[in-house]
C-alpha cells in the first residue's frame, strides 16, 4: 500500500490530468490574524456593485432592523427586474421577522409578478397565524394575478387546517375559483386531518372531492399511507382494496410495502409485493426491498430479490445500490464483478464511485486509484478523487495536505478539489477542518461560497469569526463583500445582531454604498 502522503500526491496528480487549463493561484492565510480584520488601503469600487451583493447586504439590514436602509440600497440597483426581485425578497424577509405591515407596504408597490405573488402569499399566511383571518382572505381575494391568488387561497386554507380550524379551512377551500385547485386544497386538508388522527373525518371529506385529475384517489391514497406510517397496516390495506381502482391500488400497495420495508418489516413487505398486479410497481417495490435487505446486512437475500426484478435497467440499479453493502462487508471483489457485468452504462459511474470510496476507506489506495481510471466521465472522476482526498486527509495534518495540493499543475482543479473537500467536511460537522482547508482555496468565488456554508452551519462564535478572518483574504471587493454579508446574515439569524451589523457595515464600505 502507498504511504498516505505519497498516495495523496498520486491522487492529486491524477486530478491535474483531467482538468482544463486555468490560471487560478492558491493563497495562503496571512500569519497576522489581527491584520485580517482590517481593510488596508482599499478604496471603494467606483462602478455600481453587483445586484446579488446589494441584495445580500439589504437582507442582512432587514434582519438587524434597518428596513429603511435596506430599501435605500435596493433602490441603487439599476436593472429594473433585479430591483423588483430585491424588493420582493425584502418584503418576504420582513414577514419572516414579523414586520407584516412593512412587508405589505413594499409588496403593494410591486408590479404583478412572481415576487409580488410570493410576498402576498407569505403575508396572508402570517396574518392567518396571527388570527387576522378576514384580512388575509380579503388580501387573497383582491390579488389580480390569478395563479398566485389560487396559491394563496390554498395556503390560507391549509394553514387554518394546521391550526385546527378544519371547518373554516374547508369553507375557504370551496372559495377557490379553480375546480382542480379546489380539489387539491381539499386533498391537502384531508392529509392534515389524517395526521391529526381524524381518520373518519378525512375519509368523509375525501369522498366529496372531484375525480378530475385523480384528486379523490390521491386524497384516499394519502390517508392510507398515513395509516401505514403509524402502523395501522390492515386499516390502510382496507382503504386500498375497497376504495381505489386497480391502477391506484397497485401504486399505493407499492408505497405501503416501502413503508413496511423502512420500518424493517421486510418479509411482510415482500409478501405484499407479490400481490401487486402491475409489473412496474412490483419491480420498484422489489428494488426497495432488495436495498433494505442489503442495508440490514442480508446481502444474499438482497441479491435473490434483485434477481426477481423483471426490468433490466431497474435490476441494474438494484445491483448498483446493493454493491456498497457488499463493499462494507469486505466483499469488494464481488462488488467489482457485479459492476463489470452491468449493461446499463448510466449506472456504472455511480457504482464505481461507491466501490472506490469503500476501497479508500479500507486503506487500499492504489487499488482505488486504479479503479478511478476506468471512469470515463471527467466530472465524476474529479468528484471521486475528491472523496478519496477526504479519506486521506483524515490521517494527515493540514500542512502536509497543503504541500500535496501544491504539487498540482492545474490551479482550477486544485481549487475545485479543496472546495469539494470543504463542503463535505462542513456537512459532516467538521467545521474546524473545513476552515483549515477553506483558507487554501485559491478561487475567490468558491472560497466565498464555502465560508457562507460554514457560517450558517456553525453554532460556535469562534468558528464564525475565523470564517470572517479567512474572508478578509479575498481580494475581489464584491466577492469579499458578499462573503461578509453572508456571515453577517448567519450571525443575525443566531441572534447576534450587533456583531452582524458591524460586519455588514464593512461589506457596505467595500462596495461603496
Amino acid at each position: 500500500m502507498l504511504k498516505p502522503q505519497t498516495a495523496l500526491i498520486a491522487l492529486l496528480t491524477s486530478l491535474s490530468l483531467i482538468a482544463p487549463n486555468a490560471s487560478i493561484s492558491a493563497m495562503a492565510l496571512p500569519q497576522n490574524e489581527n491584520a485580517l480584520l482590517l481593510v488596508q488601503g482599499e478604496a471603494p469600487t467606483t462602478s455600481p456593485p453587483n445586484s446579488a451583493v446589494v441584495l445580500a447586504i439589504a437582507l442582512v439590514l432587514v434582519k438587524v432592523g434597518q428596513r429603511d436602509r435596506a430599501i435605500q440600497f435596493a433602490q441603487t440597483i439599476t436593472d429594473k427586474e433585479q430591483q423588483e426581485e430585491a424588493f420582493g425578497q425584502i418584503a418576504v424577509a420582513l414577514v419572516e421577522v414579523g414586520k407584516i405591515e412593512q412587508a405589505l407596504n413594499i409588496a403593494q408597490t410591486l408590479p404583478d409578478s412572481g415576487q409580488k405573488g410570493l410576498a402576498f402569499q407569505k403575508i396572508a399566511v402570517a396574518l392567518v397565524q396571527k388570527g387576522a383571518i378576514e384580512r388575509a382572505l380579503q388580501l387573497a381575494q383582491n390579488m389580480t394575478d390569478a395563479e398566485w391568488k389560487e396559491i394563496t387561497l390554498s395556503e390560507v386554507a391549509q394553514t387554518l387546517a394546521k391550526m385546527g380550524d378544519f371547518d373554516r379551512a374547508v369553507e375557504v377551500a370551496y372559495t377557490h375559483p379553480n375546480e382542480i385547485g379546489q380539489a387539491a386544497t381539499l386533498r391537502g386538508i384531508t392529509l392534515i386531518l389524517a395526521k391529526a388522527g381524524e381518520i373518519d373525518r378525512a375519509l368523509n371529506l375525501a369522498q366529496t372531492i372531484t375525480e378530475k385529475e385523480g384528486q379523490k384517489a390521491w386524497a384516499l391514497r394519502n390517508i392510507a399511507l398515513n395509516l401505514a406510517e403509524i402502523g395501522e397496516i390492515d386499516r390502510a390495506l382496507n382503504i386500498v382494496i375497497t376504495l381505489l381502482n386497480e391502477g391506484d391500488r397497485a401504486f399505493t400497495l407499492r408505497e405501503i410495502a416501502n413503508i413496511l420495508t423502512e420500518a424493517e418489516h421486510i418479509n411482510r413487505a415482500l409478501q405484499l409485493a407479490q400481490t401487486i398486479p402491475n409489473e412496474a410497481d412490483r419491480d420498484w417495490t422489489l428494488w426497495g426491498i432488495a436495498v433494505s435487505f442489503a442495508k440490514a446486512g442480508e446481502t444474499e437475500q438482497a441479491m435473490e430479490v434483485a434477481q426477481t426484478i423483471v426490468d433490466d435497467a431497474l435490476k441494474a440499479k438494484a445491483l448498483r445500490d446493493i454493491t456498497p453493502s457488499l463493499a462494507e462487508k469486505g466483499e469488494l471483489d464481488r462488488a467489482l464483478q457485479i459492476a463489470k457485468t452491468l449493461s446499463d452504462e448510466d449506472s456504472k459511474p455511480l457504482l464505481f464511485s461507491n466501490i472506490i470510496v469503500a476501497l479508500a476507506d479500507a486503506g487500499e489506495i492504489e487499488r482505488a486509484l486504479d479503479v478511478v481510471q476506468t471512469i470515463a466521465d471527467n466530472w465524476r472522476k474529479s468528484w471521486v478523487l475528491s472523496e478519496i482526498a477526504i479519506v486521506l486527509d483524515a490521517a494527515e495534518d493540514i500542512e502536509r495536505t497543503f504541500d500535496a495540493v501544491q504539487t498540482l499543475v492545474n490551479d482550477e482543479q486544485k481549487a475545485e478539489t479543496l472546495y469539494w473537500i470543504t463542503i463535505a467536511l462542513t456537512r459532516t460537522g467538521e467545521i474546524k477542518r473545513a476552515l483549515d482547508i477553506a483558507q487554501l482555496i485559491g478561487h475567490e468565488r468558491r472560497k466565498a461560497e464555502v465560508l457562507s456554508d460554514i457560517a450558517f452551519a456553525s453554532d460556535k462564535t469562534e468558528e464564525i469569526e475565523r470564517a470572517l478572518q479567512i474572508a478578509q483574504t479575498i481580494t475581489d471587493r464584491e466577492q469579499k463583500a458578499w462573503a461578509f454579508a453572508q456571515i453577517a446574515s448567519a450571525l443575525a439569524e443566531k441572534g447576534e445582531r450587533e456583531r452582524a451589523t458591524e460586519i455588514v457595515e464593512r461589506a457596505i464600505e467595500l462596495v461603496g454604498l
